[in-house]
């Protein structure tokens, strides 16, 4: 390898001698591309230094090292010199000086006389100053007083390190994205340690306490270890799941449901969303795009009946946390944000709820992948969710939009919820976990849908259009005289019970009707329109 022609091609082949001279005295950037060249090939020279000197109208290039052959030859200075009179030239043998004592020598004297004049601008001899301590602090070997710090550093953070675990266990939770810490005691294994959230308080306690222990550390030891990736994940849901004792074959699930009612559709359904439920904790098959998109409804008009306790009773002990009864469908962002860090969300009294937030609703229950970006980054991120839903209501008129009550499983509550006696919590999940790794299903299909909807009948909300269609009209069955059975539009039917009941009428529109008629019955399409098939009451 030709050293100097390498050095001529990468630095002297350049353009910045075509280009003028800054007048501000920075250096050019295609002079800092070049200096960028030449670090690949000194670090393949041993003893390697090089200096920059740039004065007005010419620069000065200087590469000392140590000869490969000879480790105890003088240090050889070969110099370059650049100039807009005479451009690039390798100075003669009779100029090359050598090191004295290990010392650079540029060409001349620093302070002797020189074919051009120094620098006229104080701020150019800055910033050739700069950028000759620049390179060369790059190019030198790492000192003993560097090797001794970084084996300070390295020793430093192994007895952090050693100090932490030694005392303590710690986590991230995945969930909150904070790490969370224990104290190590005897005779208690890990998975019974109680855990907390590692706040400011706590840090400082873990750094006060290595310091007591002789460890000349800085808070910030302390927090590069606690905050760092050797910090192990914790998914608080999978994390329960994977410790539950295997199921003993009693079937809890509907026994508990049984405590608020024995309708058959209600134990069934709740069975069936106890598993979607289970399954979503579980992060089972988390791509088959199937949300846990029911929610149950205890509904009572009597207070006291323990529907909010029974709710809060299906989260097991260490995961009461991530219950909540705080839902905001105004903010809609947030609401979507509680599925990836809540488990169980309870919509209390639903019926406060507005028709107005139903769609938003009902678009969140069935979501199963969240893009949710969080306060302090700066892009979304894809989420899995966690969050079910039940809910309670004073009223049992609280379900508005008939075709979408297949998303509320309703029960009325006859009598007060047994709320005293405890649930077995490990063996009610330890059974839901072994039905759907049996393969059991953890969704509605379309026949306990429809059931589902036939069984909230009771429980709609009986809108004025609606009771004046009633009384004036019902939906035609195959058992009625064809001549009997009129095809209206939506328009005609309003007509006419405006005709009827002129009174009550008053502040109705066809618009309104025709949002409701779709909900009562069949409207059929044909070349005039859609109509519905009545008959006159």
């Amino acid at each position: 390898m030709n050293v100097f022609a390498t050095l001529k091609t990468v630095f002297f082949g350049s353009k910045f001698l075509s280009s003028p001279v800054p007048i501000d005295g920075t250096p050019r950037r295609d002079l800092v591309s070049a200096l960028n060249g030449l670090m690949p090939l000194c670090r393949t020279i041993p003893g390697v230094r090089l200096a920059l000197d740039i004065r007005e109208g010419q620069v000065v290039l200087a590469l000392n090292w140590t000869p490969r052959t000879d480790g105890n030859a003088s240090t050889g200075s070969y110099h370059y010199i650049v100039s807009d009179e005479e451009g690039v030239r390798e100075m003669a043998d009779s100029q090359v000086l050598f090191t004295e004592n290990g010392k650079d020598n540029l060409p001349g004297s620093m302070d002797g006389p020189r074919k051009h004049p120094t620098v006229s601008t104080e701020k150019t001899e800055k910033d050739s100053a700069h950028l000759k301590k620049g390179v060369q602090k790059k190019a030198e070997p790492t000192s003993p007083e560097d090797t001794g710090k970084k084996a300070k550093s390295h020793t430093l953070m192994q007895e952090v390190t050693a100090f932490l675990t030694s005392r303590y266990r710690f986590r991230f939770n995945v969930l909150t994205e904070e790490t969370e810490v224990a104290s190590v005691e005897n005779n208690i294994p890990d998975t019974h340690l109680r855990y907390t959230k590692v706040d400011e308080r706590w840090m400082n306690s873990l750094s006060l306490e290595a310091i007591e222990t002789g460890i000349d550390c800085w808070d910030r030891d302390i927090q590069r270890f606690v905050r760092s990736r050797r910090i192990s994940e914790y998914h608080p849901f999978t994390a329960y799941f994977e410790q539950l004792p295997e199921w003993d074959g009693t079937d809890r699930v509907s026994a508990l449901a049984r405590r608020v009612s024995d309708d058959p559709v209600w134990v069934n359904g709740f069975h069936r969303w106890m598993l979607g439920l289970s399954a979503q904790w579980m992060q089972l098959n988390p791509d088959n795009n199937r949300a846990n998109s029911v929610a149950p409804l205890l509904v009572s008009s009597r207070q006291g009946l323990g529907k909010s306790t029974f709710c809060r009773l299906l989260m097991p002990d260490t995961l009461k946390s991530y219950y909540t009864e705080s839902y905001d469908l105004s903010s809609p962002a947030f609401a979507e944000a509680k599925l990836a860090a809540y488990g169980l969300i309870n919509l209390d009294e639903f019926d406060k709820l507005g028709a107005s937030k139903m769609p938003l609703l009902k678009n969140l229950m069935q979501a199963s992948a969240l893009n949710i970006r969080k306060a302090y980054k700066h892009s979304a991120s894809s989420l899995p969710r966690i969050a079910s839903f039940i809910g309670t209501s004073n009223r049992e008129d609280l379900l508005v939009d008939r075709t979408g009550s297949r998303r509320f499983l309703c029960v009325s509550l006859k009598h007060a919820i047994d709320c005293t006696t405890s649930v077995e919590h490990k063996q009610l999940y330890a059974q839901l976990k072994t039905e759907l790794l049996s393969g059991e299903r953890s969704w509605f299909n379309k026949e306990e849908e429809q059931t589902i909807q036939q069984h909230n009948a009771l429980f709609y909300k009986h809108v004025p259009e609606e009771e004046v269609f009633r009384l004036c009209f019902r939906f035609a069955t195959e058992e009625d005289n064809p001549q009997e059975v009129l095809s209206l539009s939506a328009t005609q039917l309003f007509e006419r019970m405006k005709a009827a009941h002129p009174s009550i009428m008053r502040g109705m529109t066809a618009y309104s009707l025709s949002r409701i008629l779709p909900q009562l019955g069949e409207r059929v399409h044909t070349t005039k329109g859609n109509v519905y098939r009545v008959v006159e009451c």
